[in-house]
């Protein structure tokens, strides 16, 4: 957040949800900021409640990810699976959350879903490869790189 500054980009989202408590943006920035700041359990209800407010928008997956990403910072799986298949099912072709999907259901012992989204993401990115998320640090998966999942589950990719 703002030249990696939570506290800066806490300050911004304290004050546009004082201006107007049910900005869905304001409540992913604070999320953001929370959980930047090890606050997981106020980040997670920051992100749930941006995603109530954002649920009739066409654009509710990116809040759900952002829960999802909050509730995997803090190691609460099965609440991260949730907020990603939520993000998934409302945007099939969203990445981001098969990417998390696919580790997370790894990490609960689910190996035919896992199976299901890796073959659902190797058709909507033909080039991904664990090394690409390991090794590249400009690919869009930092908190999953950070998880530890890789490491633990990355070797059974080779077997789905």
């Amino acid at each position: 957040m703002i030249d990696d500054k939570p506290g800066a980009g806490g300050s911004l989202a304290r004050d546009a949800l004082a201006l107007s408590p049910y900005n869905a943006y304001s409540r992913l920035a604070q999320a953001v900021a929370l959980s930047r700041q090890g606050d997981d359990h106020g980040a997670l209800e920051a992100a749930r409640r941006g995603a109530e407010i954002a649920a009739r928008t066409v654009h509710v997956h990116w809040w759900e990810a952002v829960a999802g990403l909050v509730a995997l910072r803090g190691r609460h799986y099965r609440a991260a699976i949730a907020h990603y298949e939520a993000a998934h099912y409302r945007a099939p072709g969203f990445r981001a959350a098969m990417r998390h999907l696919l580790f997370l259901y790894l990490a609960v012992g689910e190996r035919e879903k896992a199976a299901r989204v890796y073959r659902d993401l190797l058709r909507a990115e033909p080039d991904f490869t664990l090394d690409r998320i390991r090794l590249e640090p400009a690919y869009p998966a930092a908190t999953l790189r950070h998880s530890g999942l890789l490491e633990e589950f990355g070797p059974d990719l080779a077997d789905l």
